[in-house]
């Protein structure tokens, strides 16, 4: 990666814009510039705009925000930061910027806005998160690293060589991104764990099964041979019932199948000798064809004879009523008409009598006023009796409430003594069985039993430690001494190494010195070969314009050197020269590796021996009994882990019989709880009842009175009622009203009342039908002369003088009635004389055709006879009875088919059956050949009913027996697949064991430390590259007894080693910066690093190291990468000439840039 160009605005004291562009021509000329200006100038604001543009932050402010912006010029409302740089020849741009709404210098700050693209103009994201991740991709360096690598600020050059072991580690695992090795060091210490509770589950899983011992399951197995044997033997005693079951059931089958046949051909006998007739008529069939068309020619005569005598009797039954009922109606119309006159007489009669009854009456009663005013008079009196009533009945209703809870509260006390009785009995009982579990609780020493189960538990618990810990120490044993002979070994290793490594340093001395002296006698060489132009021109005797000597004595031998030689004979030193150093830096880092090798061993070892002390001393306190602590240390001693397992079966069987105890103990503590519960139940209820008791006394004693009270007011109340009815009574038999006086009662009074106000609107109609009477006489006179005219007019009509007609009685008394009754006659007689003309037609032409019809019936008569004579029918009714419908055909067809084909199923079930009886009477003489008689099939059935019970028996104990041999099989096999499991679950953690004890951690220290170690080994080779071109004089090197410990060989000082505390502050530059380089070239493994900034550090540097250091970067930029260093110091800007100003304005507080010109 490598920086072109830096552009930026607003940022700090640089105000407005400024671009820097390393790709002018003015740096083109070196590699190395300077960026120089005063303190506090706004040098280091150009690194910034460098991490602004492309992270979004910088070393100083880190993160910057919508709400927080340090870096925008003060009085300004917009900054921006763009780089422009080149990842393997593709050139991006990266771009920051950040504004103030409104553009003003006081509004507030905007979301920043981010770009990335190429240089030719394609954007690749504007979205902050994607832009540093893409950027991450793009130069594979985050901020961190970039800072680490190609950035270099103030504070960071010692920052690693100041730094602890674990704050090196950290620094290391950051910058390098290798937090994996940390991550794996807590893993495996996570596994490991995980793994021994793995194991402790699955020896729990163990010691909970219980299989059966050996002599229980070869128990079983014969008790399942015998069960086997025993079903066999039933099995052949049902097998050998079965025929003769089997002759049983064919039996009663056949017998019942010669019944049922039997029965079958009766009734198939009997259908036939029922169906004669019908078979009879089906023989008959054909005779009966050949006379049916006369017959039925003969059955059409009659029919027609017969309709025209039902018609003619029709018109006989339609004539006859007619003529009588318009009879009827010319007598009802005559009879009307002189009832019309009578009522008329009547009505005008009975007014009359009426209008004078009336009169009579109004003038003997007085007037319905009088009656109106006693009425109302009386009303408020009674309204008031009616409400002493309703309270009367209130508290009557009230009265009979309270002898109705006086009753059930009399019923519930008598329950509750009952309840009582109950329980007292039940409190007796209680008493009694506490007494008895209490003295049977007495018999069991429970503090003896707890304190035995303790000591059994604790024995338990711990012997199940002491294995797991025994177990352990063994294998750690066995650990430790493998460990001690690899640690022999490696120190063996070492020392031959070392050995090595100072013969090597010596061989390389010994080199550099022939190297310094070949290089010596080459610019000797060279010199001279410089001089042999001047040497041609010298004469014996000139003086040497050098020198000044007149004689040259060396100019033949000057003459005889070859340089050539001398300097291949340099690069053939300085190759041996190579290959030392060379090989002794690879046994350096062989031994480096040895080192940590032995390190981690010794750490290892050191922990292993602590965690043997640590389990040794869990062994010793371990909290065994004395008895149980010598057999289990004398198991211990010869490593017997069956012994040990043996006895911790003894201390389990020991256990569980305690237990039992202690769980019969709890039953019967349990069962005494409850028995004191029980009745301290009972108690409480008795003196529940006891208190509801005397509360419902009370209660029954206060109800006697209020009911007593209650009929007092009710006496009070009927007797004052009574002394008010008498009152009104007096005043509603007033002589005026002419009523008998009664007893004075309130509903008496009141239906007298109601018939006072009756009689009152009865005087008030009568005097309404005297004026009504009046005006009905004046209407009557002139319709009863109407009347009279229309009765004379019908008796002339008809001329009917007869005195039956006259006025009947039960005739409609009103004139109305009268008036419809007689309009409905005439019009209903005027109808019946028309219909009765239409009927005489009608007859006429029903008597001609009675006539032609009467002559064709005789001659089928005749006919019809004849063929009967002929014919095997002797009557009408002999044929008529023969003759079949179509269907009654197919049904008797049908039917004959059906009682033969009947007839012959029956004979033929019956052949069958009567076969089979002979067939099994053979077969009963077979079984019974063997002298025993077969039994019946009643005693067959009970010994076969008994054997399948027993077979039954035998089933289920077979299928209890097979399932307790099913699950030891499975807890067998559930055993061997844990003990399997724990076999493998022990591997498994020896080996992560190990892996543990080698690099696990829970924090993750121990394989990081050693990690970082071997990282610090890499970076150390590539800083004593760089002090090499630094300064010679110093390497660095790790500590032995330490993986991140450093110390500085002084090469002036006979490799003497020192503690890089005892740096000078020249020598801690030097040596940092290195550090800082390799560090650049560490980090950015994946990427090139063409651009270096370094910020300060140099004002500590004497003016020989400044010299070196300068040199050593002038070697640095000779290989193309660009640095950039930031420095006030005066010799280094005199020193780099390419500079890049920052100048303060006086008395503004800004700062402007000067950039190099050609």
């Amino acid at each position: 990666m490598k920086i072109l160009s830096v552009r930026l605005q607003n940022l700090n004291s640089l105000r407005g814009e400024w671009k820097i562009d390393f790709r002018d021509e003015a740096f083109a000329q070196s590699n190395l510039f300077a960026i120089t200006g005063p303190t506090g100038a706004g040098k280091s604001t150009l690194l910034d705009a460098i991490c602004l543009a492309l992270y979004h932050q910088t070393p100083r402010l880190k993160n910057l925000s919508q709400s927080s912006n340090e870096l925008m010029s003060r009085h300004t409302a917009e900054c921006l930061a763009e780089v422009e740089f080149s990842v393997r020849d593709t050139s991006y741009r990266a771009f920051w910027s950040q504004r103030r709404s409104r553009g003003a210098i006081d509004g507030n700050l905007q979301a920043a806005k981010v770009e990335l693209a190429t240089l030719d103009g394609t954007i690749l994201t504007d979205k902050t998160s994607e832009k540093l991740k893409l950027t991450e991709q793009l130069t594979g360096l985050d901020f961190a690293r970039f800072t680490r690598s190609m950035l270099l600020s103030q504070g960071n050059f010692a920052a690693f060589l100041n730094a602890s072991a674990n704050e090196r580690a950290e620094l290391l695992e950051e910058l390098t991104g290798t937090e994996i090795y940390s991550q794996i060091s807590m893993q495996v210490f996570q596994n490991c764990r995980e793994l021994e509770q793995q194991q402790q589950i699955t020896q729990a899983k163990l010691s909970g099964l219980q299989l059966s011992s050996a002599e229980q399951l070869t128990e079983l197995a014969n008790t399942e041979q015998q069960l086997l044997a025993t079903q066999q033997l039933e099995t052949d005693k049902q097998q050998q019932l079965q025929p003769k079951l089997d002759w049983w059931t064919q039996f009663e089958a056949a017998t019942s199948q010669q019944q049922q046949a039997t029965q079958q051909l009766q009734q198939a006998e009997l259908a036939l000798d029922q169906a004669k007739v019908g078979l009879a008529k089906l023989d008959s069939y054909p005779q009966v064809q050949k006379l049916q068309p006369l017959y039925q020619a003969l059955v059409d005569a009659r029919q027609q004879r017969d309709d025209l005598a039902q018609q003619q009797q029709q018109w006989q039954q339609k004539f006859t009523p007619l003529s009588q009922a318009a009879q009827h109606n010319s007598q009802q119309i005559w009879q009307l008409q002189q009832q019309r006159l009578a009522v008329f007489t009547a009505q005008q009669q009975q007014l009359q009598q009426q209008h004078q009854q009336l009169q009579q009456q109004v003038a003997q009663r007085s007037s319905a006023a009088e009656l109106a005013e006693i009425l109302a008079a009386c009303r408020p009196q009674l309204q008031q009796l009616q409400q002493q009533q309703q309270q009367a009945e209130k508290l009557a209703t009230q009265i009979a409430a309270l002898s109705t809870q006086l009753q059930q509260q009399l019923g519930s006390g008598q329950q509750k003594k009952l309840l009582e009785q109950q329980l007292q009995s039940a409190q007796q009982q209680a008493e009694l069985k506490l007494t008895q579990l209490q003295q049977s609780q007495q018999q069991l020493d429970a503090p003896l039993l707890q304190q035995q189960l303790m000591l059994l538990q604790q024995d338990q618990h711990a012997l199940s430690d002491f294995i797991r810990i025994a177990r352990q120490l063994w294998q750690q044993h066995s650990k430790q001494q493998q460990l001690q002979q690899d640690n022999q070994q490696q120190q063996l290793t070492e020392q031959q190494f070392q050995q090595q490594l100072l013969q090597l340093r010596q061989l390389y001395k010994e080199q550099t010195d022939k190297v310094k002296d070949k290089e010596l006698i080459v610019r000797q060489q060279q010199k001279i070969s410089e001089l042999t132009a001047l040497r041609a021109t010298l004469q014996p005797g000139d003086a040497c314009p050098l020198c000044g000597s007149a004689e040259h004595p060396a100019i033949e031998h000057y003459q005889s050197l070859d340089p050539s030689e001398a300097e291949q004979a340099l690069l053939l030193a300085k190759q041996q020269q190579d290959a030392l150093r060379l090989q002794g830096e690879q046994l350096q880092q062989q031994i480096a590796r040895l080192q940590t090798q032995l390190s981690g061993g010794q750490t290892q070892l050191a922990e292993l021996t602590q965690q043997l002390l640590q389990l040794q001393t869990q062994l010793d306190g371990a909290p065994l009994s004395k008895e149980l602590r010598l057999a289990v240390t004398s198991a211990f001693s010869q490593q017997d882990d069956s012994q040990l397992q043996q006895l911790l079966a003894q201390l389990q069987q020991q256990l569980s019989t305690v237990q039992q105890q202690v769980a019969l103990f709890q039953q019967q503590q349990q069962a005494l709880l409850e028995a004191q519960q029980q009745l301290q139940q009972v108690q409480t209820q008795l003196q529940q009842l006891a208190q509801e008791l005397a509360l419902e006394r009370q209660q029954y004693q206060q109800w006697q009175k209020d009911q007593q009270a209650l009929q007092t007011q009710l006496t009070e109340l009927q007797q004052d009622m009574q002394r008010q009815c008498s009152l009104l009574q007096q005043q509603l038999s007033d002589p005026v009203l002419a009523v008998e006086p009664t007893t004075a009662d309130l509903n008496v009074l009141t239906q007298q009342l109601q018939q006072r106000q009756q009689q009152l609107l009865q005087w008030q109609q009568q005097e309404q039908q005297l004026t009504l009477f009046a005006q009905k006489l004046q209407q009557l006179s002139p319709q009863a002369e109407q009347a009279a005219q229309e009765l004379q007019q019908w008796q002339s009509q008809l001329a009917m003088a007869d005195a039956t007609l006259a006025v009947q009685a039960g005739l409609p008394g009103d004139v109305a009635i009268l008036a419809q009754q007689l309009a409905t006659y005439i019009s209903d007689w005027q109808q019946q004389q028309q219909q009765l003309a239409t009927l005489q037609g009608e007859q006429q032409s029903l008597q001609q055709r009675q006539q032609q019809h009467s002559s064709a019936l005789e001659q089928r008569q005749q006919q019809w006879q004849q063929a009967l004579a002929a014919s095997p029918f002797a009557t009408d009714v002999a044929f008529i009875t023969a003759i079949l419908t179509e269907q009654q055909l197919l049904q008797l067809q049908q039917q004959k088919q059906q009682l033969q084909n009947a007839h012959t199923a029956a004979q033929a079930l019956l052949q069958q059956a009567e076969q089979q009886l002979l067939e099994l009477a053979n077969r009963k003489t077979m079984l019974e050949e063997t002298g025993t008689e077969l039994p019946a099939k009643t005693v067959l059935e009970q010994l076969r009913a008994d054997i399948q019970q027993q077979l039954q028996q035998l089933s289920e104990q077979l299928g209890q027996i097979r399932q307790q041999l099913k699950q030891q099989q499975e807890l067998a096999t559930t055993q061997a697949g844990l003990y399997q499991q724990l076999q493998d679950q022990q591997a498994l953690y020896q080996d992560w064991q190990k892996l543990n004890t080698l690099i696990g951690s829970a924090n993750g220290d121990k394989y990081r430390r050693f990690a970082q170690g071997l990282t610090l080994q890499q970076l150390i080779v590539l800083a004593n590259r760089q002090l090499d071109k630094l300064h010679s004089r110093y390497q660095l090197a790790r500590k032995a007894d330490s993986e991140l410990e450093l110390w500085v060989l002084d090469s002036w000082q006979a490799d003497a080693v020192r503690d890089t505390k005892t740096l000078s502050g020249g020598e801690s530059f030097l040596v940092s910066l290195a550090l800082a380089l390799a560090l650049s070239d560490l980090v950015s493994h994946k990427t090139r690093i063409d651009s270096l900034f370094l910020d300060e550090g140099f004002g500590t540097l004497d003016p020989d190291t400044l010299e070196t250091a300068l040199a050593a970067l002038d070697s640095l930029q000779s290989s193309g990468k660009m640095i950039g260093i930031i420095s006030h110091v005066e010799a280094l800007k005199e020193r780099i000439p390419v500079q890049i100003k920052v100048q303060k304005q006086a008395g503004s507080g800004w700062s402007q840039l000067v950039l190099p010109q050609l």
